[in-house]
This record gives C-alpha cells, structure tokens and sequence, in this order.
C-alpha cells in the first residue's frame, strides 16, 4: 500500500504507481473526506491580503495539503483505516499510534497558535505560494507571492510593483525556500525595508524520523514569528 499526496503534487508518480499496484493499494491524501481544500493563488500582489475560497472541481488544487495540521489529523484516521483493513490482526496497535499521533497534532496545533496568532495581522510577501493552509489556520496574511510551482513567476513588471508594495505597506519580511528563491527574494529586498528570510519548508535540516513533521512545522512558525514580531501591523 502507497499513501502519496496525488497526482496535484506528485504527477510523475502516477504512472508508475498504477503499473506496481491496484488501484485500492494506492491511496491519494489529497481525497480524504472532511479535509480543508484550497484552489491555487495566481503569483503577483493580493490587494485585500490573502483570500480565502474553498477548494472546488473545477478549478487546481493548493497541493501543500500537510500545512494544516487538522488536515493531519484526517489523514492519521484514514491511514489508521486502511492499515486495519488489510492487517485487522494488529487493528488495536494501529488504533492505539492513531491516538498517540492525533494527541500531538492537538497539542502542535495550540503550540502554532500561541506562536503565530499573534501576528495575523501584519503583511508579509514569499517567494513560493507554498504554505496556504498554514496562512488559512492561523489567520496570518501574505499579501503577495512570486512563483506558485510550475507557474512561471512574475515578470520585471510584477517584480517593480512588488518592491513598490513593500515600500508603500512598510513589509518587513520576504520569506524564501532554497537557493534560487533567496536570489528572487535578494532582487526584491535590495536597498528596501524588509528583510529576505529564509524558511525551511522541505526540513532539508530536519532528520527523517517520527518527529519530523513536529520539527517542520515548530521550526517555521519560530522563523515567521521572529521576523514578524518586529514588524509593524
């Protein structure tokens, strides 16, 4: 059995997993009951901050489903689910982690709160529209973003009226993920107000282990916290 997000955000695997398994032994994510489902943000300025739609068919899915930690909690159920049903001998240990796992996502849940909530109401821009469903729990407001995956990013234009926003709204933080958006993030900040922070959204810094998503997500709620709270409302 494959969990995997689906095909929104792992395209090439589609393939090859419908040739090694049948289709019930590949589980999409993405298609749990109840979870929150966003549609994708177009890359440039947002003038009213972030706007929040709910997910519909007839539009792309924000893929960063796992930035939620409620959407955690479905997926902790469905795994616990599907593992029964294919091994029901060991149905009460995978009830019993089921329960474990969900306690700490409650108690990660408040932790971001008390770390994030706070700040919900200061601007800030990213470089990669990644972490919606974070922004969407937390109240938190991006007012701006440069590339959304495979969309190209904004031209020279959207570049000129992005540094102009951060002078006009007095932005004081541009969060990137990697070596090339520090580039994009760099272009945007030079000889401006706001500062070009790095987020760890891959946990390229983080052991793979039972602790990962915990460390993933304590880590970027610490790094949004430390720059926003010096940063005007």
């Amino acid at each position: 059995m494959v969990f995997w997000v689906g095909p929104e955000l792992e395209a090439g695997l589609k393939a090859p997993l419908a040739q090694w398994l049948p289709k019930e032994r590949v589980i999409a994510l993405a298609d749990t009951p109840g979870i929150t489902r966003l549609g994708k943000r177009a890359v440039g300025i947002w003038p009213n901050g972030t706007i929040f739609k709910a997910y519909t068919e007839t539009e792309r899915t924000d893929p960063h489903i796992w930035f939620d930690p409620r959407n955690m909690r479905a997926f902790v159920d469905r795994v616990e689910l599907m593992l029964a049903s294919v091994d029901p001998a060991n149905q009460a240990r995978y009830q019993l982690n089921g329960k474990h796992l969900k306690d700490k996502l409650t108690a990660l849940e408040l932790a971001l709160s008390t770390e994030l909530i706070p700040h919900s109401g200061t601007p800030y821009i990213v470089i990669h529209d990644a972490f919606r469903y974070l922004e969407q729990r937390y109240n938190l407001r991006a007012v701006g973003a440069l590339v959304a995956d495979s969309d190209a990013p904004v031209g020279a234009k959207g570049l000129r009226e992005m540094r102009g926003l951060i002078t006009e709204q007095q932005i004081g933080c541009v969060f990137y993920d990697g070596l090339d958006e520090k580039r994009l993030a760099q272009t945007l900040t030079n000889g401006g107000p706001a500062r070009a922070i790095a987020l760890d959204l891959q946990g390229r810094n983080i052991d793979a282990g039972t602790e990962f998503y915990f460390q993933l997500m304590r880590g970027l709620a610490k790094d949004l916290r430390r720059c926003l709270m010096n940063t005007p409302q």
